[in-house]
């Protein structure tokens, strides 16, 4: 719903889509049943998702502090990708990256941790994924505990907040011995 931060030349709260278009797109999800999710870093992008009922914001690093008091009034959720920005070194370090790629990255990197923070202070519920780093739910625990997360609400974020955001609530983001181990 917004540009990227790693695709060159796009502005990560430029919106993409006009607010009828994100409606249409969700009165169809919802009448089959479907939540749906919009890659949205914030500015009028955000604005119009929350307005045409997206369940899920992916990324928010750049909402303003009335979004997210917004997401926690509407009971939404933002799906945090913390390590895509914090791992160092990332696309900022990497010469092979165009300039303005590196430089959105060393912005979204300052923004990331704030971003939780505000989250947390708003109490939106909070999930966490990986983004492009496959395998680094580990990660994106620490980095959440260090940008003011507590330890058990890191650990949530990525289990059992992260599968009910999937609809596998129950299924899968438990934290228990394994059935017939002690």
């Amino acid at each position: 719903m917004t540009g990227g931060v790693a695709t060159p030349g796009t502005d990560p709260v430029g919106a993409c889509f006009d607010r009828g278009e994100i409606a249409a797109a969700v009165a169809v999800a919802h009448r089959a049943g479907k939540t749906v999710c919009a890659h949205a870093y914030g500015g009028q992008g955000v604005g119009d998702c929350l307005d045409a009922g997206v369940d899920h914001i992916e990324h928010g690093i750049y909402m303003d502090p009335r979004q997210f008091d917004r997401i926690a009034e509407l009971n939404r959720w933002l799906v945090g990708t913390l390590g895509v920005f914090l791992t160092e070194p990332g696309p900022a370090e990497d010469p092979g990256w165009p300039p303005d790629v590196r430089e959105k990255f060393l912005r979204a990197r300052k923004a990331t941790a704030a971003s939780v923070s505000q989250a947390k202070q708003s109490g939106v519920k909070m999930a966490l994924g990986t983004d492009a780093i496959h395998g680094g739910l580990v990660e994106e625990a620490i980095f959440a505990a260090a940008a003011g997360l507590s330890r058990p609400e890191a650990l949530s974020a990525i289990t059992r907040n992260a599968a009910e955001v999937c609809g596998l609530t129950g299924e899968v983001g438990v934290v228990a011995p394994a059935p017939g181990r002690t």
